[in-house]
């Protein structure tokens, strides 16, 4: 049994089907997912969220390291083009960043932009 102090006894509610917690990894959630007995592991008002949660389709990172000039970024588009990926280049974003803090300069030394 619970026991609630009488002054936050108006702003708690205590579930009746409470069961202690069963400790479980991300492969025994997803093996017991495939087996259809995870339903005997997890609280049934969680049941929805941790199979959608584990048995999603994953989104992943891939990261080209190499010299200037290795090809990162052509293979990035090529994959990009092929599987649908979405392609990043940190030499875009930077010249990107690069023409913009120019612009804004140019403007502050014409007198335009006033910080």
């Amino acid at each position: 049994s619970v026991q609630v102090p009488g002054q936050m006894k108006q702003r708690v509610t205590v579930a009746q089907d409470y069961v202690d917690p069963q400790p479980l990894s991300s492969t025994d959630i997803r093996a017991s997912a495939a087996e259809s007995s995870l339903e005997s592991k997890v609280h049934p008002r969680l049941l929805e969220d941790v199979l959608q949660m584990y048995t999603r389709r994953r989104r992943f990172l891939l990261l080209f390291l190499g010299p200037p000039g290795s090809g990162k970024s052509s293979l990035g588009r090529e994959l990009e083009k092929a599987f649908g990926f979405y392609h990043l280049s940190g030499g875009d974003a930077y010249r990107a960043a690069q023409s913009r803090t120019s612009t804004i300069a140019a403007y502050r030394s014409e007198g335009r932009l006033q910080i």
